[in-house]
């Protein structure tokens, strides 16, 4: 819980933590995907109630001895006692071309 809630106080708050981090690696020991999971719930005081749950999913290439992060995909869902309910989610996906010139300036 402490490599997500760095504050020691909101830590405090929290009832309830679960959370899982798995990471796939290739017959090179490289990671080729990674995936992050946490929910929990809390109460502040008598009147604020949160729960949450995040997500995060990356998948990894090595190209010309470096490791880049291919896709990002993440979201989340947080509901509160005294806020409307929220959720976001997003994404990224990186595009290798295969451009003989551009691969060669790397280094």
């Amino acid at each position: 819980m402490e490599a997500i809630i760095t504050d020691k106080t909101t830590r405090g708050y929290v009832d309830k933590f679960d959370a899982s981090y798995t990471i796939v690696i290739d017959e090179n020991g490289y990671p080729i995907e990674s995936e992050l999971n946490f929910n929990g719930k809390g109460r502040a005081y008598i009147v604020l109630s949160v729960k949450a749950e995040v997500y995060s999913k990356s998948t990894y290439q090595v190209l010309n001895d470096r490791l880049l992060q291919i896709t990002n995909q993440y979201g989340g869902n947080f509901k509160s006692s005294l806020w409307p309910d929220s959720s976001y989610e997003g994404g990224h996906e990186m595009q290798i071309t295969q451009n003989s010139e551009m691969l060669s300036n790397v280094d």
